[in-house]
């Protein structure tokens, strides 16, 4: 688990005229769970966004340095940014699933790149439901429209749709801020159970939450990288006061 899955040298990032990146450099265990963490405007959603070049969808934007995933300069103007949203999957802060059933939730963005037959995407779609223990709650209910379904069950719906595919790195920007505590917690259990498995990236708010979860943080801080380690180390003896100052309470 100590391989890098994502290394990120030099990185800027630009919408428009505002840098909201500046010579980020980061490098991601792989099979493990790393936090972003820093105050809200400090870049770690246009980070994450970078690393399946999801951020090209505002418009107008301009990226330097390199990002790599497994080896692979994500970045180059040769890559399929299709082919690339396949293995580095992003789910949001509010769960989206698609307005059709639960079925076709799992299995659409499957079938669009796998000639699977209609038994095998069945198969594939229950084993990512499994995953994501919606199973036995949906077995029965599998052509209800995902928008019935409550928030927990829409956010596991958004993660288990990205498993068919078998990405290799799963990107969280917030997945737990709409839900409960109860629901929360239930999501922490879920990211945990595929730790190992996938590469997880995690943006989150709450230091808390990246206390327990993740295996390293990574503190940003008005669109630089100030600090990264394993989280334990981060919060009890950082080497910058401000990471000190931030996991402390005393701002943002």
């Amino acid at each position: 688990m100590s391989a890098a899955a994502i290394d990120v040298r030099d990185v800027s990032m630009w919408y428009g005229a505002f840098q909201a990146l500046s010579e980020v450099s980061l490098s991601v265990k792989q099979g493990g769970i790393t936090a972003l963490v820093g105050p809200s405007g400090c870049g770690k959603s246009t980070l994450l966004k970078c690393f399946n070049r999801m951020h090209e969808r505002a418009g107008n934007t301009r990226i330097t340095g390199r990002i790599e995933i497994l080896g692979h300069d994500v970045l180059a103007a040769s890559v399929s940014v299709h082919e690339l949203r396949r293995h580095v999957g992003l789910v949001f802060q509010r769960p989206n699933p698609l307005p059709l059933s639960v079925l076709e939730n799992v299995t659409l963005s499957a079938s669009l790149f796998e000639r699977w037959s209609k038994e095998e995407l069945h198969a594939r779609a229950k084993d990512a439901l499994q995953r994501v223990e919606l199973w036995d709650a949906l077995k029965d209910r599998l052509g209800t429209n995902a928008l019935s379904l409550s928030l927990e069950q829409q956010q596991r719906l958004c993660i288990a749709r990205l498993l068919p595919l078998k990405p290799s790195v799963l990107l969280m920007d917030e997945p737990c801020s709409a839900l409960d505590s109860r629901s929360t917690q239930a999501i922490e259990e879920l990211l945990r159970s595929l730790r190992g498995e996938y590469t997880s990236l995690v943006v989150t708010h709450s230091m808390a939450q990246a206390r327990r979860l993740a295996d390293d943080c990574a503190f940003m801080l008005m669109g630089r990288l100030v600090e990264a380690g394993p989280t334990e180390q981060l919060f009890t003896s950082a080497n910058d006061p401000r990471t000190r100052d931030y996991l402390a309470g005393r701002f943002g």
